[in-house]
């Protein structure tokens, strides 16, 4: 599941693939299946998760795409190098710097806006110090994982 934010400047177009996926948009359940679209303006508080019994696969199309890419790179590759937790989230620390740098792609629903921003601050010279960054430039280098290969996109027709 990932966990309840919004984009300040990003629309997101979610296209289930396969499986079933569960949006939550401003508080409202919607489940998505097999060739189902939702769409999520920019702005619009969401999360979701995989709500089937199956393995899911959605298409995301993010606009602008740039920096939630960056956004993306460094969130996987953390998960990748084992350095989250077993749901894929990165620790506060981590959390603090990353929310810090792409404050511009998403922001987290982690309680009043002010508290957040009070208690990333506080928080991050103790990152730095501990070596964490906001953004890895060996993340944004590395290339693509293999796991989903691409042509299973280009025969859907997607």
């Amino acid at each position: 599941m990932v966990g309840r934010h919004y984009h300040p400047s990003l629309h997101e177009r979610f296209n289930v693939i396969h499986g079933e996926v569960t949006f939550t948009l401003n508080d409202e359940k919607h489940v998505a299946q097999l060739g189902q679209t939702v769409d999520i303006p920019q702005g619009t508080l969401h999360s979701f998760w995989n709500s089937g019994s199956t393995d899911a696969l959605v298409r995301m199309d993010v606009q602008p795409a740039g920096r939630f890419a960056m956004l993306i790179k460094n969130g996987f590759s953390l998960a990748q190098d084992g350095k989250t937790d077993k749901t894929g989230k990165p620790g506060m620390l981590q959390i603090a710097l990353m929310a810090r740098e792409f404050d511009d792609v998403v922001r987290y629903d982690m309680g009043p806006r002010l508290v957040q921003q009070i208690l990333f601050l506080v928080l991050t010279p103790i990152a730095k110090l501990r070596g964490l960054k906001g953004s890895y430039s060996e993340y944004l280098a590395r290339p693509a994982s293999d796991s989903v290969p691409l042509d299973t996109l280009d025969r859907t027709g997607l």
